[in-house]
């Protein structure tokens, strides 16, 4: 008796990971039964007929954050930082929301951002670069 990882699949999806002997294990009515010694496979992965596909939930990507020095350079570097400095103080809201000690970075995607550098004729996609 050699006993492997093997996969129950019902419905083209995995429903157990068991160790077997696949030449003399019977499956449940309405399950299959393959080996998957050495391969990464989970319970709840679908089988297409060739292969298993990873349907683990995965964790979102961080937001990519760029640092406040950074923009504040780019602002510079740009000729918009007077810009910048005058929509501020035009906003309360705004300014304080920058000059939050708390957030020393800011969303690439931020919305408000993005609606700001471009109001100031800045270009949100050279200011919040990578």
């Amino acid at each position: 008796m050699s006993e492997k990882r093997c996969a129950l699949i019902e419905n083209g999806v995995v429903v157990n990971v068991i160790l077997a002997d696949p030449n003399s294990y019977a499956a449940p009515v309405g399950q299959t039964l393959r080996d998957v010694e050495g391969l990464q496979v989970n319970i709840g992965d679908d089988w297409d007929g060739a292969q298993f596909i990873d349907n683990r939930v995965r964790a979102p990507e961080p937001p990519r954050l760029v640092p406040k020095s950074l923009i504040v350079q780019r602002l510079i570097d740009a000729g918009k930082i007077a810009a910048a400095n005058t929509a501020l103080e035009a906003d309360p809201a705004k300014k304080a929301r920058w000059y939050a000690t708390d957030h020393p970075a800011i969303r690439a995607d931020d919305a408000d951002a993005i609606a700001f550098l471009q109001a100031i004729g800045a270009d949100p996609a050279a200011i919040l670069a990578p």
